[in-house]
C-alpha cells in the first residue's frame, strides 16, 4: 500500500509477486542483498546490490560477522561478481559509475555475465538447493569460528 500511494497519480506501475516477469523486462536492477539477488543473477540481469542500514547495527554486525560479501551470488562464488554497495559507499557517484559499467556496452558487463554463467552451471543440475544451503552453512559456520 505504502509504494502504491507515493505512486498515485503517476506513469508507474507497481507490480508485486511477479519477480521473473519484471526481471526480463530490465536491462539492469538495483537489489538488496538476499534471495534477490541469486534470482536476479539466474535471470541474467546484471545488478548492483544497494544495502543501507542502521549505523549501529552495521558497526555491530561488521565486528561481529567476518565475512567478505553480502550477497548470495558473491557468497556462493566466493568472490565478487555483482558489486556491493554498502552503506558510506552507497552514493549517488558510486551508483552511477556501477550503473553505467554494466548497460549494454559497459566494460563489466560481460564479466558479470561470464559470472553468472559460471554460477548457473556450478547450481546446475541435481543438489543446487543442497550445495547453496552448504554454501551458506560453510559462511555461517566460518563466521563462528571467527568469533
Amino acid at each position: 500500500q505504502l509504494y502504491d500511494s507515493i505512486t498515485a497519480g503517476t506513469d508507474i506501475r507497481v507490480v508485486y509477486d511477479d519477480t521473473y516477469s519484471v526481471l526480463r523486462l530490465c536491462e539492469l536492477a538495483l537489489v538488496t542483498s538476499g534471495t534477490a539477488t541469486l534470482e536476479t543473477a539466474l535471470a541474467a540481469v546484471p545488478q548492483v546490490v544497494c544495502y543501507i542500514t542502521n549505523p549501529v547495527t552495521y558497526t555491530l554486525a561488521k565486528a561481529f560477522l567476518k565475512i567478505r560479501f553480502i550477497s548470495l551470488v558473491n557468497l556462493i562464488m566466493d568472490r565478487e561478481v555483482v558489486r556491493e554497495l554498502i552503506q558510506d559507499e552507497l552514493n549517488d557517484h558510486n551508483l552511477a559509475v556501477e550503473i553505467n559499467s554494466i548497460m549494454s556496452g559497459g566494460w563489466k558487463r560481460e564479466v558479470m555475465m561470464a559470472g553468472y554463467r559460471e554460477l548457473s552451471a556450478s547450481l546446475d543440475g541435481k543438489g543446487s538447493g543442497e550445495k547453496v544451503s552448504m554454501d551458506i552453512y560453510q559462511s555461517l559456520c566460518l563466521i563462528k569460528n571467527v568469533n
